[in-house]
């Protein structure tokens, strides 16, 4: 989890001062931006930005404030549900960069692949000293025994000539990759069981979508492209180099966890606020835009999280 300081306070003020700013540009210039499906989407994303590099609890703290600050200079419709969704807008991305960078890189860092790399080099080292040995007792008669142990040892020699950082490092990816996946698929799971759940009704009274398996497959065509691009980059490499790859796997992730719980909890907020008259209806409203806002989040926050991290780990490294 990532320390308070005031550095940290200094960047979550700038950022909430960045989606205020952001909505009140974006009503002047579209004035249905006010509506809460769009407004949501603009204020959004320097929230998931700051929960993605400071962790959930700055996160949390960032959307749940900046709800309360937006609507003082841009008043609109109001629900408690809002503030919630907000909020948890900026945990679900700190949750997951925790899980990924604290947990799962920080176990591959250089350090850890030094220790992993000498240690099986010395493994290996070991066994072919102790084959060189056995080697030398063998008597004349034990030609096949000698045979199989020279073989033995041609092999491990090459092993340890192969053994590198590198081999160790496409085990991260490979993990990242393999993560991907299983949350990924474990989340559009979840989604079809919800919307096949859904009445029939929902879908008639949709203006533009009459049936859930059409609806499926807008909805998941971000997430499942996602799911087709990391795997491509992840052989890559363009990606592979400057850490690409292993900074956009979490936020694929995070942006395929978040749209659907969002969206269901905004929803509940149409629907308490009078936007719209029905929970599925105003749910349909939310998922149809999900395949962008999931395209849009990878590009902006990694571009973003390229300059911004960089400052911050510098910061960190001189304040102690």
């Amino acid at each position: 989890m990532k320390r308070w300081n005031s550095r940290t306070i200094a960047f979550v003020a700038v950022f909430m001062s960045i989606s205020t700013i952001m909505l009140l540009l974006g009503i002047r210039l579209f004035p249905l931006a006010i509506l809460p499906n769009i407004r949501f989407s603009i204020i959004g994303l320097p929230i998931k930005i700051t929960g993605f590099i400071f962790g959930p609890i700055v996160g949390f703290l960032t959307g749940f404030l900046s709800d309360l600050i937006s609507l003082q200079f841009a008043p609109s419709t109001y629900s408690v549900y809002y503030t919630i969704s907000l909020a948890i807008t900026g945990i679900i991305p700190g949750m997951v960069s925790w899980l990924f960078f604290d947990i799962i890189k920080k176990r591959f860092n250089e350090e850890y692949l030094q220790k992993k790399y000498e240690e099986k080099v010395n493994f290996n080292l070991t066994k072919l000293t102790a084959l060189n040995l056995k080697l030398t007792t063998l008597s004349i008669s034990d030609s096949n025994e000698k045979v199989k142990i020279s073989q033995k040892i041609q092999k491990i020699s090459k092993k340890i000539n192969r053994l590198n950082k590198k081999s160790l490092e496409t085990r991260l990816y490979n993990l990242m990759l393999l993560s991907c996946w299983i949350l990924l698929i474990l989340i559009m799971t979840i989604i079809i069981s919800i919307i096949y759940a859904a009445p029939d009704s929902a879908f008639e009274n949709s203006k533009f979508i009459k049936n859930k398996t059409s609806f499926l497959i807008l909805m998941l065509s971000g997430t499942s492209s996602m799911l087709i691009f990391i795997t491509i980059a992840r052989f890559l490499k363009f990606f592979k180099s400057k850490d690409r790859f292993s900074t956009m796997v979490p936020i694929i992730v995070f942006s395929a966890i978040l749209e659907p719980i969002s969206s269901s909890i905004l929803s509940l907020g149409d629907v308490q606020s009078g936007t719209f008259p029905t929970f599925e209806i105003a749910l349909i409203s939310h998922f149809i835009v999900s395949p962008v806002k999931i395209w849009v989040n990878l590009f902006v926050i990694y571009l973003t999280s390229l300059i911004i991290i960089p400052i911050v780990k510098n910061k960190t490294k001189n304040s102690y």
